[in-house]
């Protein structure tokens, strides 16, 4: 099993985030739709693959 937390929790204890990279494998919406903007707010820049939405 892998242990997941948020961003949400990485936010609040790390602080500001300069750079994002994700590699979650075709989650990468879901993800961002369970995100609240001022968590979003806290993030300078996210680098990620996405795929095609057809």
């Amino acid at each position: 099993m892998v242990e997941a937390i948020t961003l949400r929790e990485i936010v609040d204890s790390q602080g500001p985030i300069d750079l994002l990279k994700m590699n979650i494998e075709g989650a990468e919406f879901e993800a961002f739709n369970s995100v609240d903007l001022k968590t979003l707010k806290q993030v300078g820049m996210i680098a990620c693959e996405v795929p095609p939405i057809w």
